[in-house]
This record gives structure tokens, C-alpha cells and sequence, in this order.
């Protein structure tokens, strides 16, 4: 059977009692209808096996099936129409449906099959309906294996009740989603909304979520709680709790993320208009990740071992303020992390996502303190004072899959030790450009400087300056420079990588400064030393081979003081007798050698010196042969050792 459309909820009249009275005994016959197809444009639009009984003052109707196309329209339909509604009409409207269902006699649908197809679902989306219509209420319930959906209209108090229960397997089905979404979207969902009909425009919803998420988190619990201006479009967001657990998240096939929780709650109501897409006027929110851990494996060195690197984080808050439309969306955050606070926003336009980190401060002594317990590196560090400030910009193109990353930190002032080794007057910039392509991060140029008032490893080292540069992924020392033991060491150009080489030259080292870290501090010397020391870089560490040093002219003297010391060596060893006394005011002239040093620190040294003693060989010259091995790393800590129980004695005692 074809029939014209049926009439448009826009064409209702306002009934007189005759006409009402009409309908408390239509149809007075039963029927019953094969097919029915509403819309000759549509054919394939059509419900089919329709009985009709009428039983005293109720209606019973069962359909077999409704079959609906909604890609359909008719020729004349034109474009969508506006979905602006105006209030005093609907209102009006509403009002005459309200009395028209009131008056229509008791009724009772069901539907067996309702079959929904469009270019928006993945497939049918099939469920049943039924409807019951009473003199207090109307009732809808909508059902398929996916959930259900319940409508209820109280008549008497003009109230709208609305509720669905959904599983999000089952409902996502039905719905064109890219397929790494399907894991991610599990669980049950209820979702209610309540309205006063005669302020229809304004209703309240809730909507809640549970779900065991197993490629994100072991738990996801959610709650929304607010309203909605059908007229205007506008959700005020009263409530959003938003909780995960047991967080066990894959970032990349080489990095897990771990962290026991993250909650996400809303500190105040949010607004946001769906009249035109979606605008966000204001949407702040509070993030709390409760700490965790980054897993990174690690290339193994040997085929059947994995090796797994594990850095902790510390608990962090984040207040997020988020406004905007979808596509051109602004969020601005502050983070509060180990008892420091950074800020910063977030933009999406148009593909291209931008990022900035405001200039701001970090205490040092703070910062280092709170990562003590998150960063090996910093574990024996102990910061008295000093700032840090920095900035950063960033941009990411989504569809080409490349950005840039523009940071900036400099060091001011900064004080402390790390292990025994002291530091004081500390300073550095760094600005340093990285390119991304495709995931991957890489330097793209930088430029840095170090700067140390002074420094102590052993032996005191002041106005060290270190000006570095990256380029192509490769950092490169352009100028190193040290006062060192009274005179001053200097580099130029040494790429940190292996193989790479460079010299480091002295200048004007003091041999009496020198031998105030030797074994026998008691000798008395002068001079001047400069020399050459080839440096090269390994994967184990430093490498000097073939290095010189020279004493400059005129020479300088050495003197070992006669004390018991020197004469109990002198007796016990009576050959060497005769050189301790030479070099009691042994005057050189020339003094040169050898130096070698591996990554492990040990150094080797061989050296010759020239000279006379007018004491015991007179004009007599008179040739030394030198040679000494040592750990020098070791050395250094035994001479740091020293000065700090030196220090403690000071300060205690």
C-alpha cells in the first residue's frame, strides 16, 4: 500500500472536544495491513505484518518489522532544515501533543524489528520497541542486544524521563570507527535525562561509565552530571569525575608507561555551546597522576638477554583550563611537580598543534631536592643555592607528521657538591633547536655555555668556561678553557663522539702548585710548565697518548728539605742517598717528559730533568730520570677525601 507522507508534528491543530472524543473509540474495527510504505520516494521505507485489535477501551498494535533507509529524502526535500526551534511555537506545540495524548485512548505497540540503515552506521542497527500509552503516562522502550533505551512521559506532572544502558562493544558495531578506538571503548554506559515540560527547553542529564580497559588501564570509571538548553545548545557541566587505575600503557613498542592512577575532576561548572559544532566558552580541569614509572627497553648486547631501563616520576597536579572550538582549540595549564610550578598552553589549528612553556624560574636546591628520589643522576647532589630559568615553543604538523621544538634554560648562581667534588658560581645557557619527523626526535642546531666561578675535584679549578654547539645530532666543544695549578688549560674543537680528537694545552702551570697535591707536599719548587696533550675520545672514555710538557726558561729549582723524613729514606736506602741530597737545591734548566692516560685513569708519566746543585756537584751537570704511574681518578678522590675530613674537623672541632 502507498500513501502520502504523514502530517509533520508542525501541522497539529488545536482539537475541539468533539474531535478528542473522536479517538476514545478509533478505530472501532480491528485491521490488519500487510505493508505499508509511507513515502513513494522511498519505497524501500515501509513496515509490514501490521494488526490492529481494539479491546473495550485499549488499543493493542504489533508490527513485524519497520524497515528505514535514513540516506532517503524526498525529490523536494532541498537541504536540511534549520534546527532552530522557537519557544512560544513549541512551547505551544508541546502543549497541544500533551492534551492530544492525554485524550487518546489507552494504547499498547509493539514493534518486533525495527531495521535502521544509513551512511553514518557501519551496519543495520537493529531493536524492538514497545509502547505503552496510559492516562498517567507514556512509556517507550527501545531494545537490542546492545542495550536498552527507556522514554517516560508523565502526563499528569508534564515530566520527561529518559534513560539508556549500553554495552560499548556491542554499540560500537554499529558505529565508523578507526579500528584502534575498538579497544579503547569498553565497558557499560548509562546515560539519563530528566526535563520539566513545561520549561522543556532546559533538562537535566547524568551519565555514567565503567569499563575494564585492557590496552590502558585495569579500571575506568567515569561520571558526568549537568544541564542542556535544547533552544540555545548550551551544557553547563556541573560534575565530571574521571578515574583510571593500574595505568600499564605502551607509548611506543619500546617504552611502557606505569603509574597506579590518574583522575581527572572538574574544580568548577564548564560551559559549552553545541548550537554550531562544538564551543567550548570554558572547561577547567584538574589532573592528578599518581607518580609511575617510564620502562624502556633496551638494545640487548647479547641476543638472548633484554635489558629494561626504568625511570621514575614523581605524583604531579595539573590545572588545565581548555576554550575553543574543535577545530581551533586553545588549553592553558600549569603543572605543580616536585614543589615547583611551570605553565604553559596548548593550541589545535587547522592540523597544526602548537605549544609553549612560559618563561619562568625554578628554584635549584628545590628542584634538585624533589628529583632526588626520581633520578639516579641527581641522587648525591646537593644544591645550597641558584636558580633555573626556561622556556620552550613547539609546533607539530598532524598530517605531514613533522614540528620543531625551541627550548631555552639558563642556570644562575648555582652553589652545592655532588658527592665530594664543590661548586660554586655555577652558570649555563642552553638554546637548543630539535627537529621532529615522524615521531622521531633529533637536534637539529643548539648552542651552549657552562661557566664554574670555581671547582673543586682534588685539586682546585677556577673560571672554567665550556662554549659547545649541536649541529646534526653531534655536539661539538668549540672552546674549553680552565685556571689550573696556577696557570691555565685550554681546548678548542673536540667533537663528543667516539673516535673524535683534539689537544688540550697548558700554559704557565706552577710546579709548587703541583707539588702541593703530591705525595710530599713538603718540597719547595719553582717554575712554569706548559705542554700538549692529544686527546682522543672512546666509548669507554679519555684517551692521551704522546703527550709532552716543558718547563719554560730560564728553568726553576727543587728542593727536598733535609728533615728526618729524607734521612731515615736516605739510611734505609743508602744509594738513593746521594740523590736526595742533590735535590735539596737541585737548579734546572730543563725539565721535560711523556705523558700517557687511559680511560680508567690511569696516567703514566716519564720525564727528564737538567740541572746542577752548587752545593754538592757545583757547575757539574747533572741528568734525572723520572718515571711514575698512578690512578689518577683515585687519586683525585683520596685528595677529596682529605680536604672534606679536613673541612669536618674544622667545623666541629
Amino acid at each position: 500500500m502507498l500513501s502520502k507522507p504523514l502530517a509533520n508534528a508542525n501541522e497539529l491543530k488545536e482539537m475541539t472536544e468533539q474531535e478528542l472524543s473522536f479517538l476514545t473509540w478509533l478505530p472501532l474495527l480491528s485491521s490488519s495491513l500487510k505493508r505499508l510504505q509511507p513515502d513513494i520516494h522511498c519505497p524501500q521505507n515501509q513496515m509490514t505484518d501490521i494488526q490492529v485489535i481494539k479491546e473495550k477501551d485499549k488499543i493493542n498494535s504489533s508490527i513485524g518489522s519497520i524497515d528505514w533507509d535514513l540516506n532517503c529524502q524526498r525529490s523536494n526535500a532541498g537541504q536540511n532544515p534549520s534546527l532552530t526551534l522557537n519557544k512560544s511555537q513549541t512551547t505551544s506545540q508541546l502543549a497541544q501533543l500533551l492534551t492530544f495524548l492525554a485524550r487518546l485512548p489507552d494504547t499498547e505497540i509493539m514493534v518486533k524489528s525495527v531495521n535502521l540503515r544509513s551512511a553514518r552506521l557501519k551496519k543495520k542497527l537493529s531493536f524492538n520497541v514497545h509502547l505503552n500509552k496510559t492516562k498517567q503516562a507514556v512509556f517507550i522502550r527501545l531494545s537490542n542486544e546492545s542495550g536498552q533505551l527507556t522514554v517516560n512521559v508523565d502526563l499528569l506532572k508534564k515530566e520527561l524521563h529518559l534513560k539508556t544502558v549500553f554495552k560499548a562493544e556491542k554499540f560500537i558495531q554499529y558505529i565508523k570507527l578507526p579500528e584502534a578506538y575498538f579497544d579503547l571503548i569498553k565497558g557499560s554506559f548509562t546515560f539519563s535525562y530528566s526535563a520539566d515540560l513545561k520549561k522543556w527547553e532546559q533538562g537535566q542529564f547524568v551519565l555514567n561509565s565503567s569499563a575494564d580497559m585492557t590496552l590502558l588501564a585495569e579500571k575506568m570509571v567515569m561520571k558526568l552530571v549537568g544541564e542542556f538548553n535544547i533552544l540555545t545548545g548550551q551544557v553547563s557541566l556541573q560534575k565530571m569525575d574521571l578515574g583510571l587505575t593500574k595505568i600499564n600503557y605502551a607509548l611506543t613498542n619500546n617504552i611502557l608507561l606505569k603509574t597506579p592512577y590518574v583522575k581527572l575532576t572538574l574544580p568548577e561548572p564548564a560551559s559549552i555551546n553545541l548550537s554550531d559544532g562544538i564551543n567550548i566558552n570554558t572547561l577547567p580541569l584538574h589532573l592528578r597522576i599518581g607518580g609511575g614509572a617510564m620502562q624502556t627497553k633496551m638494545e640487548p648486547l647479547i641476543k638472548s638477554s633484554i635489558r629494561t631501563k626504568t625511570q621514575r616520576f614523581p605524583p604531579l597536579l595539573a590545572n588545565i583550563k581548555v576554550h575553543g572550538r574543535t577545530n581551533n582549540l586553545n588549553i592553558d595549564w600549569s603543572l605543580s611537580l616536585i614543589n615547583s610550578a611551570i605553565a604553559g598552553s596548548l593550541n589545535y589549528h587547522s592540523k597544526l598543534l602548537t605549544a609553549n612553556i612560559k618563561n619562568g624560574q625554578l628554584s635549584a636546591p628545590v628542584l634538585i631536592d624533589g628529583l632526588q628520589s626520581y633520578v639516579p643522576a641527581v641522587q648525591n647532589w646537593s644544591v645550597e643555592k641558584g636558580s633555573i630559568n626556561y622556556q620552550l615553543n613547539a609546533s607539530y604538523n598532524l598530517q605531514k607528521k613533522t614540528g620543531y621544538v625551541k627550548s631555552s634554560l639558563q642556570g644562575q648562581d648555582i652553589a652545592g657538591q655532588k658527592g665530594t667534588i664543590l661548586f660554586d658560581g655555577l652558570t649555563f645557557n642552553s638554546d637548543t633547536d630539535f627537529e621532529i619527523k615522524s615521531a622521531n626526535v633529533h637536534i637539529k642546531q643548539g648552542q651552549q655555555q657552562l661557566m664554574v666561578d670555581n671547582l673543586f675535584v682534588g685539586v682546585p679549578i677556577q673560571a672554567m668556561q665550556i662554549d659547545a654547539h649541536n649541529s646534526a645530532g653531534i655536539t661539538v666543544i668549540d672552546e674549553f678553557s680552565a685556571h689550573l695549578l696556577g696557570g691555565e688549560v685550554t681546548l678548542e674543537n673536540l667533537k663528543i663522539q667516539p673516535q673524535s680528537s683534539s689537544s688540550l694545552k697548558l700554559s704557565g702551570l706552577s710546579l709548587s702548585e703541583i707539588i702541593k697535591y703530591s705525595a710530599y707536599p713538603a718540597i719547595t719548587a719553582n717554575g712554569l710548565l706548559d705542554g700538549v696533550l692529544p686527546l682522543t675520545l672512546t666509548s669507554k672514555g679519555l684517551n692521551i697518548k704522546k703527550g709532552v710538557i716543558f718547563a719554560r726558561a730560564p728553568g726553576g729549582y727543587i728542593k727536598v728539605p733535609q728533615d728526618d723524613v729524607v734521612k731515615k729514606m736516605a739510611s734505609t736506602h743508602p744509594t738513593f742517598a746521594f740523590t736526595l741530597r742533590l735535590l735539596s737545591n737541585f737548579q734546572f734548566d730543563t725539565l721535560q717528559g711523556k705523558i700517557g692516560y687511559t680511560a680508567d685513569g690511569e696516567i703514566d708519566i716519564n720525564a727528564e730533568i737538567h740541572g746542577v746543585n752548587p752545593d754538592v756537584s757545583g757547575v757539574q751537570p747533572v741528568k734525572f730520570n723520572y718515571s711514575h704511574t698512578e690512578n689518577m681518578l683515585k687519586l683525585l678522590e683520596s685528595l677529596r677525601f682529605s680536604d672534606e675530613l679536613t673541612r669536618q674537623i674544622q667545623e666541629n672541632y
